[in-house]
């Protein structure tokens, strides 16, 4: 299994901890999140629709829980989410 991070083992990652939102990019429908606690020194970017519905709104800061399933590459080259930094 591989996550949107390669360079981050699996196991490192705490998909309990909520991720801040740090921008939202209302052009492009674009959300960055930051990691909190053991996620911190990480940050990743998706297309808003992907996490939200029509009822749904997000704000920045802030602190949301991301299923586990946003961070798994299931093949190489199916990526679910169009940016990671």
């Amino acid at each position: 299994m591989t996550t949107y991070f390669p360079s981050i083992d699996i196991n490192e990652l705490d998909f309990n901890e909520d991720w801040l939102v740090e921008s939202l990019d209302e052009d492009s429908q674009i959300v960055t999140f930051v990691g909190q606690g053991k996620n911190q020194e990480l940050a990743i970017e998706m297309p808003y629709t992907v996490l939200v519905d029509s009822s749904d709104s997000l704000s920045v800061g802030e602190l949301v829980h991301l299923p586990k399933e946003l961070f798994i590459v299931s093949q190489e080259g199916d990526a679910k989410i169009d940016d990671v930094f």
